[in-house]
């Protein structure tokens, strides 16, 4: 099996220091599994259960330093000063934007000074944003600035909204035919303490 990780954590995998990573909403792991190789330690969050034994017998197989546990990430709680990454691919749209706002401050306090916050997600112009296709899950669809404004205290790295057609995406988010998908991806690093 192929330790595939999403473009962004792919593109900034260099930047990203060793110490501990944390990965909300993390599906089947494959961002973790591909850092943990490269010699990092994790720890994933989804609340899925079906996805976190999927991502243990991963990280078993490979013999990674990473645990998991089935939870809601609205209702967790982190050390302050832990992380020096948080990850979270295509998981905050299923939250309501005040939720955003609270995760966001919770993952300012968990990261190390230096430390990234990681982010993709789906924009307003997804065409799945004005109709019901399949993500009636999905609580909030990101205008440009919403990211910046959220993680205003920290210095933006990375920044790209883009829109495409849905081929031209992953097969894993190209679910729903021909359409447009519009995704913002966002890295911002936690200001270092002078």
């Amino acid at each position: 099996m192929d330790l595939q990780a999403s473009q962004i954590v792919q593109l900034f995998d260099k930047r990203i220091a060793k110490g501990l990573v944390l990965d909300l909403g993390m599906g089947n792991a494959h961002d973790l599994a591909f850092l943990s190789k490269a010699g990092r330690e994790g720890i994933g969050y989804d609340k899925d259960p079906k996805c976190v034994i999927n991502a243990k017998a991963i990280a078993q197989r490979y013999n990674l330093p990473i645990t998991f546990e089935v939870s809601d990430i609205r209702n967790l709680n982190f050390p302050t000063n832990k992380f020096v990454a948080v990850i979270a691919v295509n998981i905050l749209n299923y939250l309501k934007k005040v939720e955003i706002d609270r995760l966001a401050k919770k993952i300012v306090q968990a990261l190390v000074p230096g430390g990234l916050v990681i982010i993709q997600a789906f924009n307003l112009d997804d065409n799945s944003a004005t109709k019901s296709n399949g993500f009636d899950s999905f609580k909030y669809w990101f205008k440009s600035e919403d990211l910046q404004k959220v993680f205003s205290q920290m210095d933006l790295l990375y920044y790209a909204y883009q829109v495409c057609r849905s081929d031209c995406l992953p097969s894993k988010i190209n679910m729903h035919g021909d359409q447009y998908r519009g995704t913002i991806s966002f890295v911002s690093q936690k200001r270092r303490v002078l």
